[in-house]
């Protein structure tokens, strides 16, 4: 019968404002049953799985601090003085 296993992980990075945005990825998938056997075939599948949700937490990350970035350079240079 096969495994399941479940990978997640989230991160927090905060804000200008005081604010803050968390992102979290989790991926579920079954290992085969051979491979509860041997801990190098188990690791195999967990560790590209860890990949998977590191890269795409760092890219949902990045692609919000762009979005943030290129809004604040949109700002009248005025209202960031007065804290607009």
């Amino acid at each position: 019968m096969p495994r399941r296993i479940r990978v997640s992980m989230s991160q927090e990075v905060g804000l200008p404002d005081a604010g803050s945005l968390a992102v979290s990825c989790g991926v579920e998938f079954d290992a085969e049953p051979s491979q509860r056997q041997d801990g190098d075939d188990f690791d195999s599948d967990v560790w590209p799985a860890v990949g998977v949700c590191r890269q795409l937490v760092e890219e949902e990350l990045g692609r919000h601090q762009q979005t943030h970035v290129a809004a604040c350079s949109s700002r009248d240079p005025s209202d960031v003085e007065a804290g607009r």
